[in-house]
């Protein structure tokens, strides 16, 4: 999928960011079920910390919602149009989503949780 000199094909870039953000999308459904248990758990919620809560729903719809837009530009994307990735995916601090959206390695996400960060001080 990369060409030579970081060169990529706008739709293959659009496509590829697309994939991540649809990705994402499934991780906020994930995050949305384990919200809902713990709210369920909780008992007694307040009508405030159910509003909040359903902002992971729309988290989640927007996550979707532009994923779909980026892979419709994708197909309206010019064949004959590239172009360089590398210096957009400079500032990505996951290595493994900089590979992804540089075209290199292009792994799908398999659904696997990252490290828990408990908040400590």
């Amino acid at each position: 999928m990369a060409q030579a000199d970081n060169q990529m094909p706008i739709g293959d870039v659009l496509r590829v960011a697309a994939g991540e953000l649809a990705d994402l999308a499934l991780l906020g459904d994930q995050v949305e079920a384990i919200i809902a248990e713990m709210v369920g758990q909780a008992g007694d919620v307040s009508p405030d910390l159910l509003r909040r809560c359903q902002a992971a729903d729309l988290l989640t719809q927007r996550l979707a919602g532009a994923a779909a837009f980026l892979g419709a530009l994708a197909e309206a994307a010019p064949s004959n149009a590239s172009i360089d990735v590398l210096d957009a995916v400079r500032g990505i601090t996951l290595t493994d989503q900089a590979q992804r959206l540089s075209g290199q390695g292009v792994v799908a996400h398999q659904g696997g949780a990252g490290e828990l960060a408990l908040f400590e001080d």
